[in-house]
């Protein structure tokens, strides 16, 4: 009989576990929407700011005082590449 308490409370557990996860999985992907609506706009100021600190150092300077700076320099040369090809990534829908 024991057996199959253990079994109601796994699945009850189980449930609530799926449940969360589901939720989980909703906020993840609005955040994910969210964040795909401020790639561009991301793209287009750091494109920006490259075009108007050209130089190595005075763009690290002005990145210095730029919330880009959070970034990592990978992702900064990923949105720099975005922006520089607009009509390409434009074109990309999220699945």
């Amino acid at each position: 009989m024991a057996g199959n308490n253990v079994t109601v409370v796994t699945n009850l557990e189980d449930e609530r576990l799926i449940r969360e996860g589901e939720a989980a999985v909703e906020g993840y992907t609005k955040d994910l929407d969210s964040a795909r609506r401020r790639i561009m706009p991301m793209a287009r100021g750091l494109c920006a700011a490259k075009r108007k600190h050209p130089a190595t150092q005075e763009f690290g300077n002005w990145l210095q005082g730029s919330p880009y700076q959070k970034l990592g320099h990978t992702d900064r040369a990923a949105l720099i590449q975005i922006a520089e090809h607009e009509e390409v990534a434009g074109s990309l829908r999220p699945r």
